[in-house]
C-alpha cells in the first residue's frame, strides 16, 4: 500500500498519495457522518481494473480504524488498520 497524506478542507478530509508515481494525486475526499459507533466516512477509488473501497472510522477520542477493500482481476483483499493512543 502506498503512503498517503491527509488534509482538511471545508467539510471533508482529502487523502492524497504521498509517494510513488502518483504523489499528490487525490485518492479520496470523504465527509464524516455520525453512526452508532462514532464517526464514519467512506469512498471509492478506481485504479485501472482495480477498485478500492475505503472506510475511515473514528471510534473515540483515542482510536480510529481504516478499512480498505480491494477488488480486481488479480486482487481481492481487505486491509484493516486500527490505531489507538496508549495510556
Amino acid at each position: 500500500m502506498p503512503t498517503v497524506s491527509l488534509s482538511l478542507s471545508e467539510d471533508s478530509v482529502v487523502v492524497e498519495f504521498a509517494d510513488g508515481p502518483h504523489i499528490g494525486t487525490q485518492f479520496l475526499s470523504v465527509s464524516f457522518s455520525r453512526t452508532d459507533t462514532g464517526l464514519e466516512a467512506s469512498g471509492v477509488y478506481a485504479c485501472g481494473d482495480d477498485t478500492y473501497h475505503a472506510t475511515y472510522r473514528i471510534l473515540g477520542p483515542a482510536a480510529f480504524e481504516v478499512v480498505i477493500m480491494v477488488q480486481g482481476p488479480a486482487k481481492a483483499y481487505e486491509l484493516v488498520s486500527r490505531y489507538s493512543r496508549s495510556g
